[in-house]
């Protein structure tokens, strides 16, 4: 029987509301938002005795957005998964609401470490291709300092809970998707031949790599012994890469996804490659545990483990792939023994 895909329309716009005027101070790699008003309210409370205000609280206006334009915040992240279903995802769904908005786009890390990673450049190329009106909304040279925005006629949500991203579906990832194969992939593989065992980057060598601008985060240990492993796929004509060491550009590596048919990787955001391939392949995910730092609780016992969550299924399944799951104990034997039961990998 065939599988059907349902999608469940979201109101995303009954949780926005343009606010007159919004204020955005930037610190370092984060950042405080409010009304404009509230922000008045601010200076005046914390000014000292010469009548001045703290600036390591609240300081001036450093630049203006007063256009009329509906404008909108978009934080960017320069990790692929989040880079893919998040930043780029949430800009389709902007895009497809609001045809003539202003994108405010907000880097979670300053933005002189990622402003030469691919993923932003590929983002501002993604504003250019679809014609979306932006600005950067740059962070200070000195961290320690801050930098402030005021914007008007700014979207902002009803709730300070709301999440933009709770609003999103598995049809603005296909979007995204989709405007990335029209920018960069040459031509689909007519037959997929490519089987790939992605090997995940080991963290003394994420620093320089494409995905981390600073290399500012080390990687999880999800497999005690990771080479066991690389070498059963390696005996069973699998390629093992690294996608940080192997594509120089996203260009690069949406065309080269295009000719795999096999995908296999320990459950990570190298699994996102899935959605570069064609139609209908195979991908295999080895479930690894993942541990948190062992503590003792409060009646003695060892704080127990935690299983990553299993979010990749849901992305094959928009390219109707077969999607295999096997779990382990952080082992190779275990993978090892999962694949074998396999009808040849």
């Amino acid at each position: 029987m065939e599988a059907s895909t349902r999608t469940i329309e979201y109101d995303f716009k009954k949780h926005l509301i343009a606010d007159s005027e919004y204020v955005i101070q930037r610190r370092g790699s984060g950042a405080s938002f409010y009304t404009a008003q509230y922000f008045e309210l601010m200076k005046r409370k914390y000014r000292d005795e010469t009548g001045d205000f703290d600036t390591k609280i609240v300081k001036e206006i450093d630049y203006e957005l007063d256009t009329d334009q509906l404008k909108i915040l978009v934080h960017f992240s320069n990790r692929i998964y989040h880079f893919i279903v998040d930043t780029l995802s949430l800009v389709m769904k902007i895009k497809s609401l609001y045809p003539d908005i202003k994108i405010v786009l907000f880097t979670t890390e300053p933005l002189r470490k990622v402003e030469s990673s691919t993923f932003y450049k590929t983002l501002i190329e993604v504003f250019k291709y679809l014609d979306i009106d932006y600005f950067v909304a740059e962070d200070s040279e000195n961290d320690n300092c801050s930098k402030v925005y005021k914007i008007k006629n700014f979207i902002t949500t009803d709730s300070r809970w709301f999440d933009y991203h709770r609003a999103l579906t598995l049809l603005d990832v296909e979007a995204a998707v989709s405007c990335l194969k029209d920018l960069y992939l040459i031509k689909p593989c007519a037959e997929p031949f490519r089987k790939v065992y992605l090997k995940r980057l080991p963290a003394d060598e994420v620093i320089g790599s494409i995905y981390t601008g600073d290399g500012s985060y080390s990687n999880d240990l999800r497999m005690y012994d990771e080479d066991e492993l690389t070498d059963h796929f390696l005996a069973n004509g699998y390629e093992i890469v690294t996608p940080e060491d192997k594509f120089a550009t996203l260009a690069e590596q949406i065309n080269y996804m295009s000719e795999v048919s096999d995908l296999a990787a320990i459950s990570s955001s190298g699994l996102i490659n899935c959605l570069f391939m064609q139609p209908g392949q195979r991908v295999i995910e080895i479930l690894a545990e993942i541990v948190n730092i062992d503590y003792l609780r409060e009646d003695g016992l060892l704080a127990t483990t935690q299983r990553l969550p299993m979010e990749y299924y849901p992305l094959s399944f928009l390219l109707g792939h077969s999607h295999i799951m096997i779990s382990t104990k952080r082992n190779a034997i275990d993978a090892i023994y999962g694949l074998e039961s396999l009808n040849g990998i």
